[in-house]
């Protein structure tokens, strides 16, 4: 039988060093308000015997009345109440209540919220519990039962029979890759480095599975060896075009923006091709209708999501501002940190107002 009486002995404990505490703040002159006294307590001393309430509020009454004894000495010490102020009257002074009816209050709302959550770790145990035709002995009675007896005879149902599968769908976060298929290199980097006769031949095998119609582009993005160890550089090399370009971007740029910069700048010259246009950018779906969701006359592309349609000019415009206040150009490269004149300070604040703007905007949930 477990009656709880070391552990209410130490969060009688607890809360008596507390009760000095206010003492000292409730003579102090000038000093705080009752009101916020009454916050005090409600934060400091209510958080403790909260804690486990749930588990310990079945003990007997004698023990429990520990704990309401010095709540209740606070509580006069707060409100400057005499002995004989009864008790009822604290309580609604202070819009607190006794240790026993908060503890059921508490049980009763956890149980109605944990029987609608399946996935709950607790939500087994406490079905098993309620569910058991063991006879407990009074003294030995779980607090969540004879709650739960209460909740059921005021009509309200816990822990209907949930369904095998789950009612909503569970959207991925934003934060997740999209689903697409990627070739890796087999070899490791350092496996690499070590056979180059192996990395050859593994390159020009796959190399040869590639379609000849398609533009093989490769692009590398790392530090520069020759001058500071500091600097990043980027190439794009694209064989079929004979184009060979290297960048050195600005200081304090990493090694993952040079690497994108990389990738754009390639890109760039693919789409400014007349023989190999860029494919469609306003959806995936080809018979789409490319025009505006929002009533635009221009092609819903990602430039006339992100600069021009008026539809999220509203959320746009914390954005503008900000590139218009430092005399930067409000393009699609300088939100993106595409644009190699900014310094890395400047970008982190672009990137979190191009964030503010995605979300709140939705336009997050276009891409």
């Amino acid at each position: 039988m477990l009656i709880w009486k070391t552990h209410i002995n130490y969060v009688a404990n607890r809360c008596i060093r507390l009760k000095n505490l206010f003492a000292i703040m409730a003579k102090t002159n000038p000093g705080p308000t009752a009101k916020t006294l009454v916050m005090l307590y409600k934060s400091l001393v209510r958080s403790i015997t909260d804690y486990g309430s749930i588990a310990y509020g079945s003990a007997s009454k004698s023990n429990l009345r520990k704990i309401d004894v010095i709540g209740r000495t606070i509580l006069r010490t707060i409100l400057g109440s005499r002995q004989s102020t009864p008790v009822e009257i604290l309580y609604a002074e202070t819009d607190t209540e006794p240790l026993q009816s908060r503890t059921s209050w508490l049980t009763r709302k956890y149980l109605a919220r944990l029987s609608y959550k399946p996935r709950n770790w607790m939500h087994g145990p406490a079905k098993q519990i309620l569910s058991a035709t063991y006879e407990w002995k009074p003294r030995s009675t779980p607090g969540i039962i004879s709650e739960a007896r209460h909740l059921k005879n005021i009509g309200i149902t816990i822990f209907p029979p949930q369904p095998e599968v789950p009612f909503e769908y569970k959207h991925p976060p934003p934060s997740r890759p999209p689903p697409g298929r990627t070739a890796w290199f087999p070899l490791s980097k350092k496996m690499a480095s070590t056979c180059r006769a192996k990395t050859i031949a593994t390159f020009a095998a796959l190399n040869q599975q590639i379609p000849e119609s398609t533009i093989r582009v490769y692009t590398d993005g790392s530090k520069s060896m020759d001058t500071d160890p500091m600097t990043k550089a980027c190439a794009a090399y694209i064989p079929s075009l004979n184009l060979e370009n290297a960048w050195t971007l600005t200081a304090g740029t990493s090694v993952f923006s040079a690497e994108l910069i990389a990738i754009a700048q390639a890109l760039k010259h693919i789409n400014n091709l007349d023989d190999h246009p860029p494919p469609p950018k306003h959806r995936i779906d080809q018979e789409a209708d490319p025009g505006c969701r929002y009533g635009c006359k221009e092609i819903e592309d990602s430039q006339h999501a992100l600069l021009v349609c008026p539809k999220h000019e509203t959320h746009r415009s914390n954005l503008r501002l900000f590139l218009s206040g430092n005399h930067f150009t409000f393009d699609q490269d300088t939100i993106l940190g595409l644009n190699l004149a900014l310094d890395p300070r400047t970008q982190f604040k672009i990137r979190n107002l191009l964030a503010k703007f995605l979300v709140q905007s939705g336009v997050i949930s276009l891409i």
